[in-house]
């Protein structure tokens, strides 16, 4: 049974009051004649040794004492409304205007505390804030069973704990702070949830780890396991294979994962990628523009969706071998991908280039071939693709298959073929005049293409 404050307050003053009554030691008192509370003397010539003359309600006892440790370890009952004094902002609210979070001073497991905010604009707080905050102790989600309605109790480790408050009156700032330093954890304890779960919204870091998954939608996993993600920051750079001395965050669960939410660029600290060395005449770093160029692009597949089929193939012009590693797309609405991995490519040779996906596309092999990300992608109108490597373009082709625009790419599961591509690559792919429409049939799928397998002499038959 939860007793409010007021209540237990009232029930200690009339024990207390009874006792006195009834002739009981006053515990406030001293046995020494020194003037009470009350300016009345103290004549009792009581001789216990009783020393506890504290009968102050203790402020700490109730509802502002309350810590999130307390609401992390259920101490404070889901449903309950709690006030936390002294918490510190430990991170922005998020630009959708969920939450943020709130942190003890003191870090370790159970410091750290997810406030929802009901997508309030108007409430806005700052990293190093102090706040007394009062809110509703939640977990979400929430699950409904059966026709009553009634809520069923998820695990700890499938629901986020959670404060919920609804107008910026619910909390005061009351000073600034330092922000707790972040707690230091291997990444593999986020994957484990029993073990995770105490560090549910604490700021915790991880330190040495390498980039072990593609980037995906904003999120990327690391050695041990732990998965990064993008509910402030989106580290969209970053590329299968890299390493940084550490990466910092509070942990978010979503999706039934806990998730490592890096506030801001600074949360990463000595990043390394893997562009810098590789076993062929040069690296992508090497490369000059003109040394490779775009010789192929299916832009309207239709054997299979464009996320599945779409492709670029590009023809290396160094005259010796390159590793593509770390070569960089990028479309017309500044979409970006990247060659994740070594990709060597031999002189004359071709490198096809896919969207990431689930499905197996063509099927293409036998071939140099990488994925880039998904969010890049061909328009069937007109569009730019790039090539570059940090400030360097390599390559870049604008295509328009307008009537005024002249490019063959009207051809609905056929790729936009360049003419025998050679040492000119860079520039004869800028004249519309030198594609045409792939006429080769791409196995039995029935659409027309040559990824990977060298350019015929444009133009070929009408396709239909």
């Amino acid at each position: 049974m939860r007793i409010e404050p007021t209540v237990w307050r009232a029930l200690l003053f009339s024990t207390l009051f009874a006792g006195v009554l009834s002739g009981c030691p006053d515990a406030d008192k001293s046995e020494t004649g020194e003037v009470d509370d009350t300016g009345e003397s103290d004549v009792d010539t009581d001789t216990d040794t009783d020393t506890d003359t504290d009968t102050d309600v203790d402020d700490t006892a109730g509802p502002t004492g309350t810590t999130i440790s307390d609401i992390q370890t259920k101490v404070v009952a889901t449903g309950d409304t709690v006030t936390l004094e002294g918490v510190i902002v430990s991170s922005p609210k998020t630009p959708t205007n969920t939450g943020f979070f709130i942190s003890d001073a003191s870090g370790g497991e159970h410091s750290g505390l997810w406030v929802y905010t009901s997508f309030d604009p108007t409430i806005e707080v700052e990293m190093g804030q102090v706040l007394t905050i009062t809110g509703v102790v939640g977990e979400y989600p929430e699950v409904e069973g059966g026709d009553t309605g009634e809520v069923l109790a998820l695990p700890d480790t499938e629901t986020q704990t959670q404060l919920s408050i609804d107008s910026v009156d619910a909390f005061e700032v009351t000073d600034t702070a330092d922000l707790p330093s972040p707690t230091v954890v291997d990444s593999s304890i986020l994957t484990d949830a029993e073990a995770a779960e105490a560090y549910e919204g604490v700021v915790v870091e991880v330190e040495d780890v390498t980039v072990t998954s593609h980037y995906v939608s904003g999120d990327f996993i690391i050695s041990g396991g732990a998965t990064v993600s993008d509910l402030f920051y989106d580290a969209d750079y970053v590329r299968l294979g890299d390493s940084f001395a550490s990466i910092a965050g509070p942990v978010y669960f979503g999706d039934g994962v806990y998730l490592i939410e890096p506030r801001s660029g600074s949360d990463f600290s000595g990043y390394s990628d893997t562009c810098g060395s590789c076993a062929t005449d040069k690296c992508v770093g090497d490369l000059t523009p003109g040394d490779i160029g775009i010789s192929e692009l299916m832009i309207d597949p239709m054997y299979c969706a464009d996320s599945d089929c779409e492709y670029v193939e590009i023809y290396n012009a160094s005259g010796g071998s390159v590793d593509l590693n770390c070569l960089t797309l990028t479309d017309g609405a500044e979409h970006v991908g990247y060659v994740e991995g070594t990709l060597e490519v031999p002189a004359a040779g071709y490198a096809v280039l896919t969207r990431r996906s689930d499905e197996a596309g063509y099927g293409i092999s036998g071939v140099a071939q990488s994925d880039y990300r998904r969010g890049l992608s061909l328009n069937n109108d007109f569009d730019t693709i790039t090539l570059s490597y940090g400030e360097t373009t390599l390559d870049l082709v604008a295509y328009d298959n307008s009537s005024e625009g002249g490019w063959p790419g009207g051809t609905p599961g056929a790729s936009m073929m360049l003419s025998d591509p050679g040492s000119d690559v860079g520039s004869a792919n800028d004249d519309p005049a030198n594609w045409c429409a792939s006429f080769g049939p791409l196995g039995e799928t029935g659409d027309f293409g040559t990824p990977g397998l060298g350019n015929t002499t444009c133009p070929g038959p009408i396709l239909e």
